[in-house]
């Protein structure tokens, strides 16, 4: 009954990840010669890519292992809890939090809740 969850948040990271578009470049990488005293930009991690290869890999491994043992649903829904994490993560800092509670947002939330 919970892996339900896990799932729907799957969905709900695949939906944000697949259409994150790659970053601007920043203004010292648009020149032709280098700057030297320009700092070095991290790039960000591939968190999303990792999750989604570690939660399908290990659906379809332990879907052709055939060994039923209910400790086992805990190998398959961690990769689709973080997902589900990193995907509430996305819908948080792209909310305009003005506009959310101009429309009476937080009064939905707290009858969702109560329901």
């Amino acid at each position: 009954m919970y892996e339900y969850l896990p799932a729907l948040g799957l969905g709900l990271a695949a939906f944000f990840g697949l259409r994150r578009k790659s970053p601007a470049p920043l203004p010292h990488e648009t020149s032709s010669e280098p700057d030297p005293s320009a700092a070095a930009v991290p790039e960000a991690a591939p968190t999303f890519g990792l999750l989604i290869w570690w939660a399908l890999s290990s659906l379809l491994a332990f879907s052709i292992a055939g060994e039923k043992m209910p400790w086992l649903t805990v190998h398959i829904t961690l990769p689709m809890i973080l997902l589900t994490g990193w995907g509430l993560g996305m819908v948080i800092e792209r909310l305009d939090w003005s506009k959310f509670r101009g429309r009476g947002g937080c009064a939905t939330v707290l009858l969702v809740i109560r329901w």
